[in-house]
């Protein structure tokens, strides 16, 4: 099995990139066109704070070559707003209009902010969430997380304590619902992710 590594950004756009990054002069509409020449993948921002137009998406898969992968962040109404409950009307809008990209979508990343006792009592609970979440989800592709590290610890521990029992009388658990899992947590240095 062979590793695949791409390299890109966090955003194809962002303040002072216009003369450093993209040449001089050049229009905001040929941004994507340029950034395909010298990456081959991206993390699209924008989709955390709205869901994407079908025609921005066709824009998007257009202007790119082929083989280029989009990330998209899934967007805040369903992780922080509706913390991840009565969200499949908007869960689905999103992944419809993600489908456009075809085979140029990649992971969708799912980012939660910190939650105090008021929203969960202990870690357990929001990972007893999270898995009923993706128990849900249709398998179209790897999915990446990203919460804060003792959160991921308690996901890890959840998974090393089934016994092969529980394994073997589960259809669908969390760790088979894609190719690739990613935990990122908030610091470089408490980075877990998992492939398998």
């Amino acid at each position: 099995m062979t590793a695949e590594i791409r390299l890109g950004t966090s955003a194809f756009s962002a303040n002072g990139w216009a003369g450093a990054f993209y040449p001089k002069g050049m229009k905001s509409a040929d941004y994507w066109n340029f950034y395909g020449t010298r990456f081959d993948t991206v993390e699209v921002d924008s989709t955390f704070y709205r869901c994407p137009t079908i025609e921005a998406v066709n824009n998007w898969h257009f202007k790119t070559p082929p083989g280029f992968i989009f990330s998209l962040k899934v967007p805040r109404t369903i992780t922080h707003d509706k913390i991840l409950l009565d969200c499949d009307a908007e869960f689905e809008e999103f992944v419809d209009t993600a489908d456009v990209l075809q085979e140029k979508l990649g992971p969708m990343l799912l980012q939660f902010p910190f939650f105090g006792k008021d929203v969960f009592d202990n870690d357990a609970q929001f990972v007893a969430r999270l898995k009923a979440f993706f128990m849900k989800l249709p398998r179209i592709g790897p999915y990446r997380i990203r919460a804060a590290p003792e959160i991921l610890g308690e996901y890890l521990r959840s998974q090393a304590s089934k016994s092969e029992q529980e394994e073997n009388d589960t259809n669908e658990n969390l760790t088979e619902l894609a190719d690739q899992i990613q935990f990122r947590g908030r610091r470089q240095s408490e980075c877990i992710s998992g492939q398998h």
